[in-house]
């Protein structure tokens, strides 16, 4: 399952609740990769890399933001719902694994709050 763009929207509940019914309806091994945001930029504690202008615009667009975790919080949240993390990528993490170029450079600038997990169905 690829769950992109979606978290950030949805409450606490509602991510728990879509976790469950895939773990309930998949078999073990399945892999589920997703992104979400961190809560310290949705309620503004901290100012990563693009948070303010993200949540102004989808603000707007009268979709805002509404959860993400904390940081350290996604992995213990999946393992509760029988889920084994496989990779997580902090944005730090995701630019140097994706966005350099093979001469060094930078290619890209992840928002500074999404952070990408895969994670497979363990129970």
């Amino acid at each position: 399952f690829i769950w992109e763009g979606v978290t950030p929207y949805l409450s606490e509940e509602a991510i728990r609740s879509t976790l469950v019914v895939i773990r309930d309806n998949a078999p073990p091994g399945t892999i589920l990769g997703f992104d979400y945001a961190y809560q310290a930029a949705i309620d503004g504690r901290v100012a990563y890399y693009g948070a303010r202008e993200t949540a102004m615009a989808v603000s707007e667009d009268r979709e805002p933001f509404r959860f993400g975790f904390d940081e350290g919080e996604v992995g213990p949240f999946l393992t509760g719902l029988g889920y084994r993390v496989l990779s997580h990528y902090s944005p730090d993490e995701f630019e140097s694994a994706y966005l350099v170029s093979t001469g060094g450079d930078l290619m890209g600038q992840m928002y500074g709050f999404m952070c990408n997990v895969v994670a497979e169905i363990a129970v």
